[in-house]
C-alpha cells in the first residue's frame, strides 16, 4: 500500500498488524510493526505540536469568519501570484520582477458587492520542498485554494505542488467530494449527505477500522471511499480550483487547453491575465462555485428590496435548508416563498419548500 503522508502510513501499518497471524513463528515481525507504529506515532505526535505553535503565530496574520470566505494563492515563484493579489484586493505586494519577492503571506480583501472575501498570498512554494507550518495552518484553516499556475512555465513541476500540500496534510478535491469527520465522545456516527460513489457499509466498515465510533460525518454528493481515508487520515482537505495565468503570452493558449484536458476533471480551470485583467470578470462566482456555494438575498415581506447582503448556502439548497439555516422553527412554520429571478421571475414566483435555489436569487419566504 503505497503511503504518502505519516498518517496514511500509520494507518496502513495498523491494518497490516490487524493481519499479521498471532503465533510465535511472527512474535519478531510483530515487535518489529508495533516499534514502526510507536515511531511514527512520535513523529506525529511532535507534528501536531509544531503545527499548534504555527497555529498561534498565523492567527496573529488574519482574523477568518464565517461572513468572509478566505481564499489562499498558493504558486510557484514568478507565476504571478502578487500581481492576482494587487488586481484582486486593494492589498500592494511588492512586484519586482524578481523571483522570492514575497517572503511572508500578503493579505488583502475582496469586495463584491456587500460580500468580502479574505485572499492570501502565500510565499512561493519551492519544488520539492516542506510547506512552512505556518503556512500549512493557514491552508487548514481557508475556504478555497487557488493555484496559480503560470503558464509560460513547466505544467507537470507546478502540479506537483499537489502532492507537496499533501505532503503537509492538505488534500485539495473538488467541493463535491470533500468529506469532514467531526469526531465527538459519545452519540454514535451520524452521516449526513450522501454519495452514489460511497455506500454507507462502506464507510462504516472504514470508521470501524480506524476505531471511530462516535462521529458526525458530512459526505459530499460525489464524495468516494479515497476521500473518506483522506480524512480520516487527518489530512484537511480543501476545494481548489487553479488560477491559469498569462493567458495572453504567445503559446499560452496551447499550454491552457494542455491543463484542462489532464486537470480539467479534477479542477475548475480558469484562464486569466493578471497583467491586462482577463478573465477576472466572472472570478467572484467561480469562487464561490469551487466552494460549492451560492449567494441567496434574502426579502422581507415588508420591504420592496432584498437585503444587499447575501447569505451564503450550500448549491443545490432548497427553499426549506435556507429557511432552516436562518432559524430551525422558520423551517418548521414554512409554507411557501416566492423568489426571483434575473431574466426569469420578475413578478415573484410562488414556490413550495423544496424549491431548489439557485445563485444571485432574492427569496420571500413565509411561514
Amino acid at each position: 500500500m503505497e503511503s504518502r503522508t505519516p498518517e496514511e502510513k500509520l494507518g496502513n501499518l495498523k491494518l497490516y498488524l490487524s493481519l499479521i497471524p498471532r503465533h510465535k513463528g511472527t512474535e519478531r515481525l510483530q515487535r518489529q510493526v508495533k516499534r514502526q507504529i510507536s515511531e511514527l506515532e512520535d513523529e506525529i505526535r511532535e507534528k501536531r505540536l509544531r503545527l499548534k505553535r504555527a497555529k498561534r503565530r498565523s492567527q496573529q496574520l488574519f482574523e477568518t469568519s464565517e461572513d468572509s470566505p478566505l481564499v489562499v494563492l498558493v504558486g510557484r515563484t514568478m507565476s504571478g501570484k502578487s500581481s492576482i493579489l494587487s488586481r484582486l484586493t486593494s492589498a500592494r505586494p511588492r512586484i519586482t520582477g524578481l523571483p522570492y519577492t514575497t517572503q511572508s503571506p500578503e493579505v488583502g480583501g475582496l469586495r463584491s458587492g456587500s460580500l468580502v472575501f479574505q485572499v492570501v498570498e502565500l510565499p512561493p512554494l519551492r519544488a520539492k520542498s516542506t510547506v512552512a507550518p505556518a503556512h500549512s495552518d493557514i491552508l487548514r484553516r481557508c475556504d478555497l485554494v487557488a493555484l496559480v499556475i503560470d503558464l509560460e512555465q513547466d505544467l507537470e513541476d507546478q502540479m506537483m505542488m499537489v502532492e507537496e500540500l499533501k505532503k503537509a496534510g492538505i488534500c485539495l478535491s473538488l467541493s463535491s467530494k470533500v468529506v469532514k469527520i467531526e469526531k465527538r465522545a459519545t452519540g454514535g456516527i451520524s452521516v449526513i449527505g450522501e454519495s452514489p460513489l460511497l455506500s454507507r457499509d462502506e464507510l462504516l466498515r472504514a470508521l470501524h477500522l480506524w476505531r471511530i465510533d462516535a462521529a458526525v460525518v458530512k459526505v459530499g454528493p460525489l464524495s468516494t471511499l479515497d476521500d473518506l481515508h483522506a480524512a480520516i487520515s487527518g489530512l484537511a482537505i480543501k476545494p481548489a480550483l487553479i488560477l491559469a495565468n498569462k493567458i495572453d503570452a504567445p503559446g499560452a493558449i496551447a499550454a491552457y487547453q494542455k491543463l484542462t484536458t489532464i486537470f480539467g476533471r479534477t479542477y475548475n480551470v480558469i484562464g486569466i491575465s493578471a497583467l491586462n485583467g482577463t478573465g477576472f470578470d466572472g472570478i467572484v462566482g467561480a469562487f464561490l462555485s469551487a466552494m460549492g456555494l451560492i449567494r441567496v438575498f434574502t426579502k422581507p415581506p415588508s420591504s420592496e428590496s432584498p437585503s444587499d447582503k447575501p447569505i451564503l448556502i450550500k448549491n443545490g439548497s432548497t427553499i426549506r435548508d435556507l429557511a432552516d439555516s436562518i432559524h430551525g422553527e422558520l423551517a418548521k412554520t414554512l409554507k411557501y416563498a416566492r423568489v426571483w429571478r434575473a431574466g426569469k421571475h420578475a413578478e415573484g414566483l410562488r414556490v413550495g419548500p423544496n424549491f431548489r435555489l439557485e445563485d444571485m436569487d432574492a427569496v420571500e419566504l413565509r411561514g
